[in-house]
């Protein structure tokens, strides 16, 4: 089984990466769920990252007090889960599925420096064992990866709890800087990535998320092969971000 069964509860969401403090709102509900989804501000490895209003799909929702946009932001789905309920995707070269790759695609308007992103995830045993992630950028090619514009292995990331659980899983942030940015021209993309568990005994997958309707693709797609080889589509969305 690829996906990871969970019951949904309240996850706190975050706002922008900022070197500076700005005191995050109280009380801001999701457009969608109805959901409070204000966070108090968070140290993560030295980058303070705070709370503030966000609604899918809708990236104009940054903070007034900085101005600053996202080019790409898939919130936690939290509820809403994955397609038929699940909570998330296994991506990793050594879980219990085997080697299970995913990768989301997205638009850029304009010509744009990837450096770093974020998602959200947990870890199916719950032993928190340390990362190794592997982010592949591809072109975008009939709904799936295409060439392989740049591979990254062991690249540098952050995470910190949320403080949410959901049935066993405790849920993770994580902040993902590329070893090298990779420019991209204005056009569509795939961000392919997995994490490498082994001889920890635990599985990395990836939460699903609302979709970017102004900068996504309805669906991603996962491989069981890492890095992904053949490609197969599902209607599900990964939480990710990429950081300005």
């Amino acid at each position: 089984m690829r996906q990871i069964a969970s019951r949904a509860v309240v996850v706190w969401l975050l706002g922008s990466l900022l070197p500076l403090v700005i005191p995050a709102g109280a009380g801001v509900t999701h457009r969608d769920t109805g959901m409070d989804v204000t966070r108090p501000a968070l140290n993560l490895g030295g980058a303070l990252i705070f709370g503030d209003s966000f609604e899918s799909g809708d990236t104009s929702a940054w903070s007034s007090a900085v101005g600053l946009r996202s080019p790409f932001l898939q919130l936690p789905a939290r509820d809403a889960a994955c397609d038929g309920g699940t909570f998330g995707w296994q991506a990793d070269s050594d879980g219990f599925a085997g080697s299970i790759s995913v990768a989301e695609d997205f638009d850029l308007t304009a010509d744009f420096t990837l450096e770093m992103f974020r998602i959200w995830g947990a870890y199916a045993q719950g032993s928190e064992p340390p990362d190794d992630f592997t982010v592949i950028v591809h072109t975008r090619e009939g709904g799936v990866p295409g060439v392989a514009l740049s591979t990254q292995e062991n690249v540098a990331s952050v995470r910190a709890l949320t403080g949410v659980t959901f049935d066993e899983f405790a849920e993770w942030e994580y902040v993902i800087s590329l070893n090298t940015p990779v420019e991209l021209a204005a056009g569509s993309y795939f961000l392919e990535i997995f994490n490498n568990t082994v001889d920890s005994g635990d599985t990395f997958f990836v939460e699903c998320g609302f979709l970017d309707t102004r900068h996504g693709f309805d669906g991603l797609v996962w491989s069981d092969t890492t890095p992904g080889s053949t490609w197969n589509q599902v209607m599900d969305d990964l939480a990710f971000e990429i950081i300005r």
